[in-house]
């Protein structure tokens, strides 16, 4: 197992900063188990935005077609766990 690491440097958009800021950042269309994690974070966004958690499930979905890659891992997980 890979230990974690600094490979990106993340930057926000307007320009500020925050020394003490923390970032895990995911890339999903190339990992399925990133797009596992975008659907459990969308299943807890459900309750408080479902709209943003509609978003984020459309974006795994996408990325999932895209690269056929973890298919049957993600309805799995979704069946699983009731995610939409």
């Amino acid at each position: 197992m890979k230990k974690l690491y600094n490979k990106y440097i993340v930057k926000r958009a307007d320009g500020k900063t925050d020394p003490k800021a923390e970032y895990f950042v995911l890339r999903i269309d190339n990992d399925y188990r990133a797009r596992i994690a975008l659907y459990a974070y969308a299943r807890v966004a459900q309750d408080t935005e479902p709209e943003f958690a509609k978003e984020l499930v459309e974006w795994a979905d996408r990325a999932d077609r895209a690269t056929h890659k973890g298919a049957a891992w993600f309805q799995q997980y979704r069946r699983e766990t009731g995610a939409t």
